[in-house]
């Protein structure tokens, strides 16, 4: 997808995406009918839509959301469709000291230029706060309702 000139560009943590299926009417849900209205731009790595739709695909996750097989791999494309997807060059970076794992998401957010990493991840992703590497912008690590409210300026 082509970068929209003048919205905010956000990477979405899986932890996100997760929260706005389990629960439809939170600050999760409604960051993501925001994205569906195009009110920002949600740039996302290959591995962010795979881990979200591992998550998706597992057993209990099926049972509390009641999705089928094809409703989950349906939503996960249509995510690919609407957001800029970046190549995921950035991979081998290691900027996450207590949980390599989140490395992915802020790959992400340095790759695609996102100003905001919406997350839950109070331990490692929050805890970074503004973070800078030097050479990109200064990339803003937030919860969903802050997101909401000094973002989109949605109570």
């Amino acid at each position: 997808m082509n970068v929209r000139v003048g919205l905010a560009r956000a990477v979405i943590d899986t932890n996100v995406l997760v929260s706005a299926v389990l629960s439809p009417n939170g600050p999760s849900a409604r960051i993501f009918a925001q994205f569906r209205r195009g009110r920002f731009e949600l740039v996302i790595s290959p591995a962010l839509l795979d881990e979200f739709l591992e998550v998706l695909l597992r057993p209990r996750m099926r049972l509390l959301t009641g999705m089928t097989v094809r409703q989950a791999v349906q939503l996960v494309v249509n995510i690919r469709r609407r957001a800029h997807v970046v190549g995921g060059l950035y991979a081998d970076i290691d900027m996450v000291p207590t949980d390599p794992k989140d490395n992915p998401v802020l790959a992400g957010a340095l790759e695609g230029d996102a100003e905001y990493v919406v997350t839950q991840d109070k331990r490692d992703l929050l805890a970074l706060k503004d973070h800078h590497v030097a050479g990109y912008r200064t990339i803003h690590i937030v919860t969903p309702a802050s997101f909401l409210r000094n973002v989109l300026q949605q109570p």
